[in-house]
């Protein structure tokens, strides 16, 4: 902008210097024709330069006017285009968005989950350890000591839930879903197994009831194993990832 306007400032004084001279030609001329034995003359080379040089500033100042006022209307049209800046979000707010986006999937609202992740028993009151599994088709749980018996006519099944992961024996009852065929990945031959149902919580995104197949489980890392009838519809698998749900507290609802 400083360099438009010192054009400009040269740009006048170059006009300046045009109509003094144009008045100093036409005074000249006057007195060339009162005199009786002045010839016609023709201007020296220095005014032919100057004119000439005046000519071309006054090309490079027009076309410099021009873009000038090409740059202000720019200017005007970009300031009415400016969008209003939306006021800027808190940390905490930030913080809760991106955990709530770090659970939550786009696609169909499913929940994201960890390799390992916290599942909570609502009939022992306690949490125990998971690894999520989309090889195996039906989850299962670790028991001991499996009792049939029955009650009011229907199949039930008791059995101790024991593993080096818990720190407590537990004993369940419950209704027996279904008996199912099972074949172990490192076997050929199937082995029968009890099907229950039990009420299962998954940090504060997931609680629901879920079927596990009763299998000894004491030589293996973790208590339970959550299978593709459980994470299918509801659920992404982050396999690099452990732990991204806490602990379900059932005070808090």
């Amino acid at each position: 902008m400083v360099r438009y306007m010192n054009d400009v400032r040269h740009y006048l004084l170059a006009v300046f210097l045009v109509t003094f001279l144009s008045s100093c030609g036409t005074n000249l001329k006057k007195s060339n024709e009162k005199a009786d034995d002045i010839a016609e003359t023709s201007p020296s080379e220095s005014e032919l330069y100057l004119v000439e040089e005046l000519n071309k500033l006054d090309k490079r100042l027009s076309q410099r006017l021009d873009d000038l006022e090409v740059l202000i209307k720019s200017n005007r049209s970009s300031v009415k285009k400016r969008p209003v800046k939306k006021p800027a979000k808190s940390a905490s707010n930030r913080a809760t968005a991106s955990k709530s986006k770090s659970l939550k999937s786009s696609q169909n609202n499913k929940v994201i989950i960890g390799e390992v992740e916290w599942v909570y028993l609502h009939t022992l009151n306690q949490s125990l350890k998971s690894r999520v599994d989309s090889g195996a088709t039906t989850s299962s749980i670790t028991a001991s000591n499996i009792q049939p018996f029955e009650r009011d006519g229907k199949n039930w099944v008791k059995f101790d839930v024991m593993h080096r992961a818990t720190d407590t024996k537990a004993t369940i009852e419950t209704p027996v879903v279904r008996i199912a065929r099972i074949r172990q990945a490192s076997s050929d031959s199937y082995e029968r197994r009890f099907i229950v149902s039990l009420d299962i919580s998954l940090g504060d995104s997931l609680k629901q009831k879920a079927e596990f197949s009763l299998a000894n489980r004491s030589e293996m890392k973790f208590p339970i194993l959550l299978g593709r009838e459980f994470l299918q519809d509801i659920t992404l698998i982050d396999v690099g990832k452990k732990f991204l749900h806490p602990k379900f507290k059932p005070e808090d609802k």
